[in-house]
């Protein structure tokens, strides 16, 4: 819609033809303004692995496979200005994906589920390396409110 100048029509005639040949013909303009706005990155199993472990090792953090494959693809990513921050929003939970993490980071469900940040002096039984996160360099925009999540999970959404 906006890659054809927020053309209604256009955008119609574009969905119509999807639904009857499954081919969604876009036009050279607006094709053209889409590749200078998005990049695409594909990440195997095996990089994604890498990355849950990687990130957990760097910054403290479990990752989810879905969250690792947005981390993979945007330092794949070639900007313009290579200081330009990066942002991936995760939406799922490791503790969902209890098998991939523990192949890829070696934390069970039991472990995962009982994790806690390192705060060094205070978790004796977690090493703390010094992380990027704990230097400030990753600051957490906001705790997750795990009870909230699971009334939710236990009540649904209303």
């Amino acid at each position: 819609f906006e890659a054809v100048g927020r053309d209604g029509v256009e955008t119609g005639r574009a969905f119509r033809a999807f639904a009857t040949t499954g081919t969604l013909d876009i036009p050279p303009s607006a094709l053209a303004i889409m590749r200078e706005l998005f990049q695409g990155a594909s990440v195997s199993e095996a990089d994604t692995a890498k990355t849950m472990l990687s990130t957990l090792n760097e910054t403290g953090e479990v990752i989810d496979p879905h969250t690792a494959v947005g981390v993979a693809a945007a330092a794949r990513l070639r900007l313009a200005d290579p200081t330009t921050p990066v942002i991936v929003l995760s939406t799922a939970h490791p503790a969902k994906f209890p098998e991939a993490v523990a192949a890829a980071a070696g934390l069970t469900r039991r472990r995962l589920g009982r994790r806690r940040t390192c705060r060094p002096g205070r978790n004796a039984s977690i090493a703390c390396p010094p992380t990027p996160r704990r230097e400030g360099l990753y600051p957490r925009l906001q705790e997750p409110d795990v009870s909230a999540t699971l009334h939710t999970l236990d009540n649904g959404v209303r």
